[in-house]
């Protein structure tokens, strides 16, 4: 039976830290399965930024094995969340499971090419097993393929660069 109480509409976190505080009493007396699953049972109508909250905390506390659990159970709620799955496939490779964090890395990249940093991420775990051609090709995708456009704000088009340096200083 979930003693945890269920998704609410309180502040940011408050839901996140009652359920883990319950989560901590059951795993203290020695049902880490059972609390486990009351966890999950008690963010399913939660939003993704609370399942995501709570994966935080966990890896915080170093334990990571309930962490990964949170987030295999969030994709089944929020199968197209890129977060999510940017998050388990970095576990994955923290915990030296290359070919799950590869083909989690290219699921973010291909429903967002521009993902900087699910390319970088990729291209690490290839060039760590030795495939340094499709690690380059992961970087070329994320640097050369899909440039990220900088913002016009950045640049002053109507004043040349000596100018602009001159105001800086």
């Amino acid at each position: 039976m979930n003693t945890m109480p269920t998704a609410s509409a309180s502040a940011p976190g408050v839901s996140v830290t009652r359920w883990l505080a319950d989560y901590d009493r059951q795993t203290a007396v020695g049902a880490e399965a059972q609390a486990r699953a009351n966890l999950i049972e008690a963010l399913t109508a939660a939003s993704e930024r609370d399942w995501l909250d709570c994966v935080q905390r966990l890896v915080l506390r170093r334990q990571v094995d309930a962490a990964i659990a949170l987030l295999v159970a969030a994709r089944a709620h929020y199968p197209q969340s890129i977060d999510i799955a940017f998050a388990l496939a970095g576990l994955e490779w923290q915990l030296h499971h290359d070919a799950s964090a590869e083909a989690l890395l290219r699921e973010v990249l291909a429903a967002q090419p521009g993902h900087t940093a699910a390319a970088l991420l990729l291209a690490h775990v290839l060039g760590a097993v030795g495939r340094t051609r499709a690690a380059a090709e992961a970087l070329r995708g994320a640097f050369i393929d899909h440039r990220q456009p900088i913002e016009a704000s950045m640049i002053d088009r109507q004043q040349p660069i000596e100018a602009s340096m001159v105001n800086l200083q």
